[in-house]
């Protein structure tokens, strides 16, 4: 499921983008660019926020902290990503099939609940990169990804934004994602999640820092967002154990219930 170093090479050159190779020394944070980046009324600090190579997403990370309600009622929460090696050599991407564009993500979620029986719950779909969507915008809008549920799940469709990312004081790689908000028969708001190569996640300090930064932004629903986080329990029922094995079924989100986002699930 990790095995991309064959086409990752021939893949960095198609990426819509360039972008940073290496963290940010400090706390970066930016105002999302949906709800306003560039305009000058607010903070000057996302000013100097540069996005990640898309390499940053692959790989495990751990939900630890989220906004969202119904996230919080759920445990054990991971997501994995890595990209998809393009099958399309259209000069424009409207001219590819779906699953084929350049810099596109895979997006799976897992996760358990209370009194699940330590079961794994899963959610797939694909986060194309806004740029690719919308060739006219500019730099500003790397990292900003629109996602689309797969098979079962196709009807659920949002985006997700970098906020900050780079590595905590323990030398875990972190992130702080906004997802808007989820129309349609399953609507839910929009959300701030903090993720972590750490099961444990980023340190008390370390959070309190981060938050503050996203407060320091002037934006007054991501500060509403930062007092809204609260911790996605990690029972340990996981620790130690294999990324989730996504096979057809899983990949179709066959039998899947309500749409949640990105956190959509199937049993």
């Amino acid at each position: 499921m990790r095995s991309i170093a064959r086409g990752l090479f021939a893949l960095l050159p198609l990426l819509p983008s360039v972008t940073s190779q290496c963290a940010p020394s400090g706390l970066v944070v930016r105002v999302p660019p949906t709800l306003g980046a560039n305009d000058s009324s607010l903070t000057s600090t996302s000013n100097s926020f540069t996005a990640p190579p898309p390499t940053w997403f692959s790989g495990n990370w751990h939900v630890t902290y989220s906004a969202s309600p119904t996230y919080k009622q759920l445990q054990d929460m991971q997501y994995d990503s890595y990209p998809i090696l393009p099958t399309c050599e259209a000069a424009t991407p409207g001219d590819c099939g779906p699953g084929t564009f350049p810099g596109q993500l895979v997006d799976l979620t897992s996760f358990t609940t209370s009194g699940g029986g330590g079961k794994v719950h899963t959610a797939f779909g694909y986060d194309t990169p806004r740029r690719l969507n919308d060739p006219s915008l500019g730099p500003e809008w790397d990292a900003v990804y629109d996602f689309k549920g797969a098979g079962d799940l196709s009807y659920v469709t949002n985006s997700w934004e970098l906020l900050s990312w780079g590595y905590d004081e323990t030398g875990a790689g972190y992130m702080a994602i906004y997802e808007s908000a989820v129309e349609g028969s399953s609507p839910q708001p929009a959300t701030l999640d903090i993720e972590s190569r750490s099961a444990d996640g980023p340190s008390d300090l370390f959070l309190l820092g981060l938050k503050a930064q996203l407060k320091g932004l002037g934006n007054d629903e991501i500060s509403a967002l930062v007092d809204g986080l609260g911790v996605i329990l990690n029972t340990g029922a996981r620790n130690g154990t294999a990324p989730v094995v996504c096979g057809s079924s899983c990949q179709s989100n066959a039998g899947a219930g309500a749409g949640k986002g990105r956190m959509g699930w199937r049993d």
